[in-house]
C-alpha cells in the first residue's frame, strides 16, 4: 500500500497525516494498494496515520504550461 492523499474523484484531500510527517492516534490518511491493474483512487481507503507506508508523489503539470513548452 501507498500514500497518496487524494480521494474518489482524484482531487486533494486534507487526509495526508500532517503533511507524512506524523499521525496521532485518530489521523487517518488516505492509501491504496499499489499492483499491477490496481486502481489508485477507486481503492483507495483511510488508513490509520501510525502505519509505515510509502509516499507516492506525482507531479499534475497544468494544462497552460503543456501548451506554452509545446509551442517552445
Amino acid at each position: 500500500m501507498v500514500w497518496h492523499g487524494t480521494d474518489d474523484r482524484g482531487m486533494t484531500t486534507s487526509s495526508v497525516c500532517r503533511e507524512w510527517r506524523y499521525g496521532g492516534n485518530r489521523d487517518v490518511g488516505r492509501a491504496s494498494p499499489l499492483g499491477p491493474g490496481l486502481n489508485l483512487i477507486r481503492n483507495s481507503v483511510d488508513v490509520d496515520c501510525s502505519r509505515r507506508l510509502a509516499v507516492l508523489c506525482i507531479e499534475v503539470q497544468h494544462e497552460l504550461r503543456r501548451l506554452s513548452t509545446t509551442l517552445e
